[in-house]
């Protein structure tokens, strides 16, 4: 934003001649006593347009509508405000002599779909136009375009629906200008081109390429190409062909699995294994998951830290199958992704942190890849790409967990109002309420935060990669006006300090590995390739740490583990980005060095001691989940909960209340109580009991 360009600036680099544009709905929260702050900031707006051109269009905001579900708040009770609205920015545009278009009747009603669906065939009722009353399905977003479209009509000669015309080749090539206009002007790293850290290295030539500034410069052309595709497909002209499909270089000089083997030191008693390469589809690795089949998860992004220009994402979920800790089957579950930093199970699906959204996807005719895809929140920060959200999973209540970094700026519209993180911090999301909180805002409990984890006991902690600390984390999840925790955290809950940098978090808790790791954190040290363990103390008010071993070290600086996680078989398993070169402040975006096609995953196992073999989860009923939970393998916990949380509520709560009223062991009821508030359900008994428990630890 330092050197982007005023509005002005921006609107005469494109040539702009019309400028549409939509505000209000979220405006509208605020109540009608803003109103007049509203309308000042309006024409202020729009004086910055008008100096570049009159031809303003201003759209009026839409009606809130009834969400898919009771736990979602129902914003139609704040419609009158959003009506209120309207009528200030009708008023704003008759005034300025704009075109006004209300849409204040928001395909809400069978006439207006029946008016701006035109002629043919009726739309389908019983879809929602939007799921969670904020923001539209691809029905409801079809539906309002219509409408939005038969306003404009009466200014735009000769116009016509692309889609009534069945033109796909020119939607195509409109879809694409699209895309291309986002990697220019919504740019990933944009705070190392036109930021306050254009002066490191990773904005700097190489390669043969511009710099990052110039990089973007370079869609210009790309842009104009596709306009004059448009244009001629349009017209009924021959279209020069799209640009040819990137293809990534190789890295020649990369080790193979077994070179790279023979680089490393691995603790006493233990030993390491590979589970899966770049053979196997596992390439740049960013976390690691496991379902509830014990099926490896794996988030791959090749096209870190910033796209070629004009290539398309193509980062990807791959899932393994292993046998005796190596993968016997491997395939691409989504594809298409971008800068993709992590994935989760749950809701029938999977939730996938990528770029500035929350996804989730979904296999509906079960060949193991995902045929529907759901944008559950959007609005996260993209300012730099090893700062993204990241790291998603499950807490104890059944909230997702995922962190972010320091430059990202995200700005996330919910049916709570906007919630924002400035800087680096924690997100908790309650998935079915769509209750997103950030914690730690400019709270310095990390600059680049990633990696977050459950105890046993419900205590939460998160790592770190700008630093070797990490924090216990439970103490600052204070719900504070706009994320803001203004407190110096740093100081109160850091612990893991080691002597490098380290991202991840995982809690060890198996029969495979010896007695004296259970309960220790293993992290991953990517700036000096290692993996450590630490052992948690209890430090009466808060924890401290106290590392005990290096379980594996690398002489290959290419060995970069950016993620641990143990696995249903008891072992460590360990994300290896393989690159020897990493980092925003170390090199240039394109260093030739950069690994584009290399990935590894490594199994870290305690010689001696058999693998664990799990029970068959994925065919339990609740009942016989809830049973699980007193298993003495944390991973076995983990996952029945999990599935606990995403089963049908009344299926789950009747077999908790049967399950709790014979239950006796306080730390199981304690569990109990999480997976009732995954269901939003109280049981105020079940609550004061274990408030009286005489374990400080429930």
């Amino acid at each position: 934003e330092l050197n982007f360009g005023t509005w002005r600036q921006q609107l005469e680099a494109v040539g702009a001649t019309v400028v549409i544009a939509q505000f209000g709905q979220m405006e509208a929260l605020d109540g009608v006593a803003k109103l007049p702050e509203f309308v000042a900031a309006y024409h202020r707006l729009l004086d910055e347009f008008s100096a570049r051109t009159v031809r303003l269009v201003l759209v009026s905001p839409m009606l809130f509508q009834k969400p898919a579900s009771p736990n979602v708040p129902d914003l139609t009770k704040r419609n009158d405000d959003v009506l209120a609205y309207a009528q200030v920015i009708r008023a704003l545009a008759k005034q300025r002599g704009a075109v006004f278009v209300d849409i204040t009747e928001t395909a809400s009603t069978r006439a207006v779909f029946v008016r701006s669906q035109g002629p043919g065939r009726l739309p389908d009722y019983t879809e929602r136009i939007a799921d969670n009353g904020i923001h539209l399905t691809d029905l409801g977003t079809s539906l309002l375009a219509r409408m939005i479209f038969g306003h404009l009509t009466t200014y735009v000669s000769g116009s016509s629906d692309i889609r009534s015309r069945g033109d796909e080749a020119l939607l195509s090539a409109i879809v694409e200008k699209n895309r291309l206009w986002s990697q220019c002007w919504r740019p990933s790293n944009w705070n190392f081109a036109y930021g306050d850290r254009a002066s490191q290295p990773f904005a700097r030539p190489a390669g043969g390429q511009p710099d990052l500034k110039g990089a973007f410069a370079q869609h210009r052309a790309l842009l104009a190409e596709a306009d004059a595709r448009i244009a001629a497909i349009a017209n009924g002209e021959k279209a020069s062909p799209p640009p040819p499909a990137y293809t990534p270089p190789t890295d020649e000089k990369a080790l193979t699995p077994e070179e790279q083997l023979a680089t490393f030191t691995v603790a006493d008693g233990y030993e390491v294994t590979l589970v899966a390469s770049e053979k196997d589809g596992v390439v740049k690795p960013i976390q690691i998951s496991w379902d509830e089949r014990g099926r490896m998860l794996v988030a791959c992004s090749p096209g870190y830290p910033h796209l070629e220009v004009g290539a398309p994402p193509h980062d990807s979920i791959v899932i393994c199958e292993l046998t005796d800790g190596k993968v016997s089957k491997s395939w691409k579950y989504a594809d298409g992704l971008t800068m993709t930093n992590g994935m989760e199970p749950g809701d029938g699906g999977m939730f996938v942190c990528d770029y500035d959204e929350l996804l989730h996807f979904r296999d509906t005719d079960g060949d193991g890849k995902a045929d529907q895809r759901r944008v559950v929140l959007s609005g996260f920060g993209i300012g730099d790409t090893h700062q993204l959200i990241n790291s998603i999973n499950h807490g104890d209540d059944g909230s997702l967990w995922l962190s972010q970094g320091l430059h990202v700026r995200s700005y996330v519209e919910t049916p709570w109002g906007i919630k924002r993180l400035d800087q680096s911090g924690l997100w908790r999301l309650r998935p079915r309420t769509l209750r997103l909180d950030g914690f730690f805002n400019q709270a310095r409990a990390g600059a680049n935060c990633w990696g977050v984890v459950t105890d046993d006991w419900g205590q939460i902690f998160h790592k770190t990669g700008d630093r070797p600390a990490g924090y216990y984390s439970q103490p600052g999840l204070v719900r504070a006006a706009n994320g803001f925790t203004p407190d110096d955290y740093d100081r109160v809950g850091a612990m893991f300090q080691t002597d490098v940098k380290s991202v991840a978090i995982d809690l060890v808790g198996s029969k495979a590995l010896p007695d004296d790791a259970q309960g220790c954190a293993v992290i991953a040290g990517f700036m000096a390739s290692k993996v450590e363990m630490h052992r948690i103390l209890d430090a009466g008010s808060g924890f401290r740490s106290a590392q005990m071993s290096i379980l594996l070290r690398s002489s290959n600086n290419a060995f970069r583990p950016v993620d641990v996680s143990q696995g249903p078989d008891g072992a460590i398993y360990v994300a290896d980005f393989y690159n020897p070169i990493i980092g925003h402040y170390q090199a240039s975006y394109r260093d030739p060095k950069r690994d584009k096609t290399h990935g590894r995953i490594w199994r870290i196992s305690a010689k001696g001691r058999p693998a664990i073999q799990q029970p068959d989860l994925a065919k339990m009923d609740a009942p016989a989940l809830l049973e699980q939970l007193g298993s003495p393998e944390r991973w076995t916990r983990y996952q029945a909960q999990r599935v606990l949380f995403w089963k049908p509520t009344d299926e789950v709560v009747k077999a908790l209340d049967a399950w709790t009223a014979k239950v006796t062991d306080e730390a199981l009821l304690r569990r109990a109580l999480g997976i009732y508030e995954a269901h939003e359900t109280a049981r105020p008994e079940l609550l004061k009991r274990l408030l009286a428990s005489k374990d400080e630890h429930v």
